[in-house]
C-alpha cells in the first residue's frame, strides 16, 4: 500500500483540530468576555486611544453582539479545517504538518494582534497612574 491510500489515523488530524479549536475559542473568549471589561475600565479615566485600539474595540463590541453567529461560523471553520486536515493526512504527512502550523500561527498571530489593541493603552494607563502627583 502506497503513503496515499493509507487510512489516516484519527489523532493524525483530530489533535490538530482540537488545538485550532482551543486557540479560536480562547480568542473568542477574550473578545466577548474579557475585552469589554478592560474597555470600561479605559472608558472610567478618559483615555484617548490609539486608532489601532478603537480598532480592536470595536472587533470586540462587534463580537460581543454577535457572539451566536461567531460561534456557528467558527463551528463550521473547525470542521472544514478537521475534513483538510484529515483530507492532507494529518500530522503524518507534509501537507497536513504545514497546514496545521500554517493555521495555528495565523490563529496566535491573530490573538496577539488584538491583546496588542488592549496591551498599549493599558500600559499608558499603568505608566499614568505610577506618576507622582
Amino acid at each position: 500500500m502506497s503513503q496515499q491510500q493509507q487510512p489516516v489515523p484519527v489523532t493524525s488530524w483530530l489533535l490538530p483540530t482540537l488545538g485550532h479549536a482551543l486557540i479560536a475559542f480562547g480568542m473568542l473568549v477574550r473578545l466577548v468576555v474579557f475585552m469589554p471589561r478592560q474597555k470600561r475600565v479605559l472608558d472610567e479615566y478618559n483615555l484617548a486611544l490609539p486608532t489601532f485600539s478603537q480598532w480592536a474595540i470595536a472587533v470586540s463590541t462587534w463580537a460581543s453582539a454577535y457572539w451566536y453567529i461567531l460561534a456557528v461560523a467558527l463551528l463550521l471553520l473547525l470542521v472544514i479545517n478537521a475534513v483538510i486536515l484529515y483530507k492532507l493526512g494529518g500530522l503524518r504527512r507534509r501537507p497536513g504538518w504545514l497546514w496545521t502550523w500554517g493555521v495555528g500561527g495565523a490563529l496566535l498571530s491573530l490573538w496577539v494582534i488584538l491583546e496588542l489593541g488592549y496591551l498599549i493603552p493599558m500600559m499608558r494607563l499603568a505608566e499614568g497612574l505610577g506618576r507622582e502627583p
